[in-house]
């Protein structure tokens, strides 16, 4: 049984004006994200990931970009 979860993402201004495209194409490389979201306020990203055990294994994947 899959699990569904959202993730709220904020990126550091330096990255969010030179890297944005890089920003996406990192988080569309994690098999589990689904969708992608651009989103104002304190966050700037809204990511739907489907994992097939736990979403804490999908955050550890995520966690460590940049």
């Amino acid at each position: 049984m899959a699990t569904t979860g959202y993730f709220m993402i904020t990126v550091e201004e330096e990255f969010y004006r030179n890297y944005y495209q890089n920003v996406l194409r990192d988080l569309k490389a994690v098999p589990e994200v689904d969708s992608i979201q651009r989103i104002s306020g304190t966050y700037n990203l809204l990511v739907k990931v489907t994992a097939p055990m736990r979403v804490i294994f999908v955050a550890n994947k995520i966690l460590p970009n940049k």
